[in-house]
């Protein structure tokens, strides 16, 4: 595997951790880091568009990392952030049944979903194109 391949698969992997990270907090416990990140940088914004922006944001910059591994690795990488994206979107919202204080929401799970879509696409318009032969 060649050093830009691992680094690739290690930012996803790293990312992935840091989002199930994230779902696994208490609901108390989730709810203080938005409040902290609110007074932190100063964003005056409801607590509800604060998470609504997380869920996005995550799942963006998620897709991102998983286009650029799958870029290294597979002939169609958009096949493959899309595929498995979509699996991870819903799995991190059904994960939230067993946390205290959590659960899944369909909202949440679209907004999972339009990161991921919206980084893909973005990586497939931007993304130089693979030489097939």
């Amino acid at each position: 595997m060649t050093l830009k391949k691992t680094f690739s698969w290690t930012l996803f992997i790293l990312w992935l951790m840091f989002v199930i990270f994230l779902s696994c907090q208490s609901g108390n416990d989730s709810g203080k880091l938005s409040l902290w990140l609110a007074e932190r940088f100063d964003i005056h914004v409801t607590q509800t568009a604060l998470r609504e922006f997380a869920h996005f944001g995550t799942h963006f910059v998620l897709a991102i990392f998983m286009y650029g591994a799958a870029y290294s690795s597979y002939d169609s990488p958009r096949g493959f952030t899309t595929i498995i994206g979509f699996v991870i979107a819903v799995a991190d919202e059904l994960l939230q049944f067993f946390i205290p204080g959590r659960c899944p929401e369909i909202v949440d799970i679209a907004l999972n979903l339009a990161g991921i879509i919206t980084g893909a696409i973005l990586c497939a318009i931007f993304a130089p194109k693979k030489n097939r032969p």
